[in-house]
């Protein structure tokens, strides 16, 4: 099969940075694809470069590009999130999963105990959440002024990005949702329910044990999974 020279994969490459392929990672794909249709159909179609060229760029427009980014994301997340998945069920084993029970255990005990220790605790969960979320945008702010010190912007980092705050966010959304439940039950009801107790207990074990874990354990795991694809592109920093 012919190869193409340095110049025809340059021509390639012009084309597609006109087209405002952002990413490097998808330019390389779609520049590999192109160059590799090139190759096949000079060979068994004697076409010249030229011809097959122009014919190939043809197909490829702006908005074509952009069907091919949105797909990629959308596979990405998915492999992120599968990813995230698998570090929370490794992450909540033993000591964890036995901290976070002793956790659930001093929250429903003070909560079974006199209205005043009710009133503390949830003030301590008002706290401890404004910290969770300043902590989280803090968190990205590092991790996305790494991801920019590095040469060429990839779709692989940006997804990563997106979704090391998108979890933890979503998490903390919902487990606020509960709090706010039961703090209009512990105000409505006299003598309150151990249910709602054992639920909110359960909530803000759940976001202390899963705070350390988003904002100083799966970050770095993530991020070094992360750049080693920029060195498997031949890039450092």
């Amino acid at each position: 099969m012919n190869k193409l020279n340095n110049h025809q994969i340059l021509q390639i490459n012009r084309h597609l940075d006109q087209l405002g392929t952002r990413y490097y990672d998808v330019k390389m794909e779609v520049l590999d694809h192109i160059a590799t249709s090139i190759e096949s159909k000079i060979t068994h179609e004697s076409s010249t470069f030229d011809e097959v060229l122009n014919n190939e760029l043809e197909s490829w427009s702006e908005e074509r590009i952009k069907k091919l980014v949105s797909k990629k994301k959308r596979y990405l997340s998915y492999s992120w999130y599968k990813q995230v998945g698998t570090y929370m069920l490794e992450f909540l084993t033993w000591p964890k999963a036995a901290i976070t029970l002793l956790l659930f255990a001093i929250c429903f005990y003070f909560f079974s105990q006199a209205d005043l220790y009710q009133i503390l605790i949830l003030r301590i969960a008002q706290i401890g959440y404004g910290i969770y979320f300043v902590g989280l945008i803090y968190t990205y702010y590092l991790i996305y002024a790494k991801s920019m010190s590095y040469p060429p912007p990839l779709l692989t980092v940006d997804v990563y990005n997106q979704t090391i705050v998108a979890i933890p966010f979503t998490l903390g959304l919902m487990i606020w949702a509960i709090y706010e439940q039961c703090a209009e039950k512990f105000q409505c009801i006299p003598v309150y329910s151990l249910t709602w107790a054992g639920i909110f207990s359960l909530a803000l074990a759940l976001i202390l044990i899963l705070s350390y874990a988003f904002l100083f354990v799966f970050p770095q795991r993530l991020k070094s999974e992360t750049f080693k694809y920029y060195e498997h592109l031949g890039f450092t920093n």
